[in-house]
């Protein structure tokens, strides 16, 4: 037997020649020390660097205005409003779990309370997508036994567009559940299901979407041979799934409808109806998926990885119920099969590749090593080159697409119409102005409350505009038909003018008025 220099081989009764340090007693016990020249410590340093970059970014798009009322300024409200003891945002229309029945925002209450806001959950996200590069590199030790290869396979992680692109598009609780489901994923492949049921519930209290990856992964421990746990975990997510989208999201919206409803058109407005049209007319949703590009789709998110993930094709049925999800929709609405500018749809098939990454590279590798580290060299290849074209990191080609530049002459009118508004106050604001006011119990994003856009569900009753204390627009970015409502709110009687610089205007109620109300649809 070979004895390793770094163990002791008899010092104590009991003790295995060749146990490791950490199970040898005694004060003199020599203390683990940092290498800089392990590829451990090489991807933390690498997490670290990502994170600070992308942070910085997010960072300054909020600061200068490039955020938005969907999705931070409601995801920024509801914790707020959470913290506060109370769920309900006036930006959706809807209470907490009427929207997304997001648990997750509850693990979130102190960055509210901390008074972070949405800095914070940009903050916080940033840092649990970047962390999702540690499962990858475990995985990736555990299939193929070389901690560099597996370094590389970790950075890949950090390299897909799409997982930068989710940092890019600031807080979106699906961004939350990826390295959770990493994690999961790597901890039933060393069978450790204490451990697989933790990570599993800090997923599925994100999103319902998340439950159906779940039960697919369920579906997958079944068939690799652990049959109680896959089937009880893929049993519970469908279960949860069921439960949230049927019953949780229509009772606490009201009216038993949902937001998402109107996505897929004559497809059903309900998860329920979408899953019974599949069944009586499957032509449809055949046609459907057909006419939404799924090739191209495939294309863009397959790309960065080189393809590699497809040798893995049990890992991509991962990815499955997702990919339905985003092609099910009406072909006019064509957000949720785009990679790079919505990312955060993207974000469950993202895991899905990064398994199928390093699954199709052990699959290589027990073949022969050169291929698997061929594959591995033109996946690095094929990330840069899509960071490059597609990412959100400085040597991006789009990187002035995705992070507004500094010297925009309106910022300091804009910071200074919202520092005008009192905490306490009721607001309506420009979107790109919500998320810098939406720490606060009633704020409306114009046109509402007095045209609804994306305001509750069908039948949801608009508020009484009377409640409007301040309006801060920035007319720049009204269209046709909000001009119309901004001229004739401005115009009734019911507001003066307490701020007017060019398109950066602050309006106050006037004591009593409520003349507005006639420009209430």
């Amino acid at each position: 037997m070979v004895i390793d220099e770094r163990r002791a081989p008899d010092v104590a009764p009991g003790i295995p020649p060749d146990a490791p340090l950490d199970a040898l007693p005694g004060p003199g016990r020599p203390r683990a020390r940092i290498d800089p020249t392990r590829p451990a410590f090489l991807l933390g340093i690498a997490v670290v660097v990502w994170c600070v970059v992308q942070f910085v970014h997010v960072w300054q798009r909020h600061d200068r205005f490039g955020t938005f009322d969907n999705d931070l300024g409601f995801h920024t409200q509801y914790v707020w409003q959470l913290a506060r003891g109370r769920d309900f945002s006036t930006i959706l229309g809807l209470p907490a779990f009427g929207h997304n029945a997001t648990i997750g925002y509850l693990l979130l209450l102190p960055v509210s309370w901390l008074g972070f806001g949405p800095h914070g959950l940009n903050l916080v996200q940033t840092v649990v997508v970047g962390l999702g590069a540690v499962p990858v590199f475990l995985l990736a030790r555990d299939r193929l036994r070389d901690e560099w290869l597996a370094l590389v396979l970790g950075g890949l992680w950090l390299l897909h567009p799409v997982t930068q692109g989710n940092v890019w598009e600031t807080f979106h609780p699906e961004a939350m559940a990826m390295p959770a489901l990493l994690a999961a994923y790597l901890c039933a492949t060393r069978r450790s299901w204490r451990w697989f049921a933790l990570w599993v519930l800090l997923a599925i209290v994100w999103k319902a979407d998340v439950a159906l990856f779940v039960m697919v992964l369920g579906l997958l421990v079944a068939k690799r041979g652990d049959r109680r746990v896959g089937l009880t975990t893929a049993g519970g997510a469908l279960a949860w799934f069921a439960i949230v989208t049927m019953l949780v999201i229509p009772h606490q919206a009201g009216g038993g409808g949902t937001v998402f409803g109107p996505l897929y058109s004559d497809l059903g407005d309900t998860p329920a109806a979408v899953a019974r049209t599949a069944v009586t007319d499957p032509s449809a949703v055949v046609g459907r998926i057909a006419g939404n590009e799924p090739i191209g789709y495939a294309r863009d998110l397959l790309t960065p990885y080189a393809f590699v993930p497809l040798l893995s094709p049990s890992s991509l049925l991962l990815a499955a119920p997702q990919v339905l999800v985003n092609l099910l929709p009406d072909p006019a609405i064509r957000f949720t099969h785009d990679p790079f500018d919505n990312p955060h749809y993207q974000a469950l098939p993202n895991v899905a590749l990064a398994i199928g990454l390093v699954e199709g590279v052990a699959r290589l590798r027990r073949g022969a090593l050169g291929r698997a580290r061929a594959a591995i060299g033109f996946a690095a290849a094929f990330a840069l080159a899509a960071t490059a074209a597609w990412g959100t990191l400085p040597f991006s080609v789009r990187t002035e697409r995705y992070w507004p530049a500094a010297g925009d002459p309106t910022k300091a009118d804009r910071q200074a119409a919202i520092d005008l508004v009192p905490d306490d106050a009721t607001v309506t604001a420009q979107y790109l102005l919500v998320p810098h006011l939406a720490e606060r119990e009633g704020i409306y994003s114009f046109p509402n409350p007095w045209r609804r856009v994306f305001y509750g569900v069908e039948g949801t009753p608009l508020p009484d505009p009377g409640v409007v204390e301040y309006v801060v627009m920035d007319t720049t970015y009204l269209g046709a038909a909000d001009l119309e409502v901004w001229e004739c709110v401005r115009t009734s009687g019911a507001f003066r003018p307490v701020l007017e610089r060019g398109p950066v205007v602050v309006l106050e109620r006037i004591p009593g008025a409520t003349g507005d109300r006639v420009c209430q649809e």
